[in-house]
């Protein structure tokens, strides 16, 4: 049975006339009125005293559990646990001819990776190689590839696995940004920031990811973008793909916690990188100074 949420009292209307059911009288026997008040908005409000000690019990645990979690991060920011070893692992990196492409090629051979690198401008590409040979002893491949050719890259992950072997680390890097007003930019240029920074992490994760799901072993790395989680003008194609970049990692971090999967997965955000001088995509002001490319890098790294 339904209890009542509220209790309206009011006079009978004199020009009712005739028979009509009555509501069972309330007695409060309490001569305090601010009682007779607080028991009334508590009536209101659908809570009763015997709920009170649970609530309080229910906030205690909360607020210890707040407590034990301040308290571990802490102690894990002065003493770290140990990161596991990267070394002999085979990473691919999309996007390698680019400013944090690069950084990342170099930050996983100096972590003892065997490094893959792909990129539609291939002497980029093979620059980047080039500065990985020199600081690994561990030989660096590079392969043209335009990652928003579903056939293509669905070709490439078997050669890849012929030629060098199973892949351990997947880095979904290549990116593409166009400033301008949502009405000023072509729809070309709208469609290929979908097709480089959205579609293609479809396309790899496709073709790459049923292998490390058969040997239950891998790990999933997104570039995305803080763009994904505030709004600005002139930017609205590339911050609607890195929102969904973060959306689609979301969905797969949740398909393989269903799967009880070993392979993991990591969504990288960070700030606005300080672009090249050549490119002058925006300009950010503010007191901290400017994201590069290498720390941007090195976080990836340690999180893989």
């Amino acid at each position: 049975t339904a209890r009542p949420s509220s209790v309206s009292r009011r006079s009978p209307d004199p020009r009712v006339t005739g028979s009509l059911p009555t509501a069972p009288a309330v007695t409060v026997n309490s001569t305090n009125p601010t009682l007779d008040m607080a028991t009334s908005d508590m009536a209101d409000s659908g809570l009763r005293l015997q709920d009170i000690p649970l609530l309080l019990v229910r906030c205690m645990i909360a607020v210890y559990y707040t407590i034990y979690l301040s308290i571990q991060q802490i102690y894990r920011f002065f003493y770290p646990p140990p990161g596991k070893s990267l070394k002999e692992k085979h990473v691919l990196i999309t996007g390698a001819g680019g400013a944090l492409g690069r950084e990342l090629a170099l930050c996983f051979a100096r972590e003892g990776c065997r490094v893959t690198c792909v990129d539609v401008n291939l002497p980029e590409c093979e620059a980047t190689v080039a500065l990985v040979s020199k600081i690994s002893e561990r030989p660096a491949r590079c392969y043209p590839l335009d990652v928003t050719d579903r056939e293509a890259v669905a070709a490439f992950a078997k050669l890849l696995e012929l030629e060098a072997g199973p892949l351990d680390i997947l880095v979904n890097n290549a990116g593409i940004v166009q400033a301008g007003g949502l009405l000023d930019i072509t729809d070309q240029q709208i469609s290929k920031i979908i097709d480089v920074n959205v579609m293609a992490h479809f396309w790899t994760i496709r073709a790459f990811l049923p292998t490390m799901l058969a040997r239950n072993t891998g790990h999933v790395v997104a570039i995305s973008s803080a763009a994904a989680l505030a709004v600005a003008s002139n930017i609205a194609p590339y911050t609607a793909s890195k929102a969904a970049v973060s959306g689609l990692m979301g969905c797969l971090r949740e398909e393989l916690r269903k799967l009880q999967s070993a392979v993991y997965c990591t969504t990288v955000q960070p700030f606005f990188l300080a672009p090249p001088k050549d490119k002058k995509h925006w300009e950010v002001k503010s007191v901290l100074p400017d994201i590069t490319a290498s720390s941007v890098a090195a976080s990836t790294v340690e999180a893989a």
